[in-house]
């Protein structure tokens, strides 16, 4: 059964949140994907932007904390360098056109399979669940996601 979100939950998932930012701000599009979580058509995002609607004052207090744990580093950078905002990341660049998937899956430098070889059972596992079209139990992850979430900061 569904609990209705509490203020304690909004502010440690905003802490969260802001952590990753801070850790790898390319990191922080996992918020959009966790709002945007079951969102497959266009009922869906109607009821998902009304739910959002209903609980806009949870929303703004967890963009409130997100944004307070963000706000020394902004400090730190303009103090160091003038800018509010530093883009540490110049010498990366993503090619659309060359998007190297054989090394990022591969590679000994930085593969995902290389490093995590595990993780080809998963995606075995997806093919055989694929092959037999049954579709995956996607609530399971959110399920422990809530579990985590379920007390209330004390």
């Amino acid at each position: 059964m569904a609990r209705a979100p509490y203020v304690g939950s909004t502010i440690a998932l905003a802490v969260v949140a802001g952590l990753i930012t801070l850790v790898r701000p390319t990191n922080s599009i996992v918020c959009v994907f966790a709002a945007l979580y079951g969102v497959s058509d266009g009922a869906t995002w109607r009821e998902r932007l009304r739910l959002l609607w209903q609980q806009k004052s949870l929303i703004l207090t967890g963009m409130l904390v997100y944004v307070a744990v963000l706000v020394p580093q902004f400090a730190y950078w303009h103090d160091a360098t003038g800018h509010w905002v530093i883009f540490s990341y110049t010498d990366e660049t993503f090619d659309f056109a060359h998007p190297e998937l054989a090394n990022v899956l591969f590679s000994v430098r930085k593969g995902l399979f290389f490093w995590s070889p595990l993780l080809l059972l998963a995606v075995a596992g997806f093919w055989f669940m694929w092959q037999k079209k049954r579709p995956a139990d996607s609530d399971s992850g959110v399920h422990a996601a809530q579990s985590l979430g379920d007390r209330e900061l004390a």
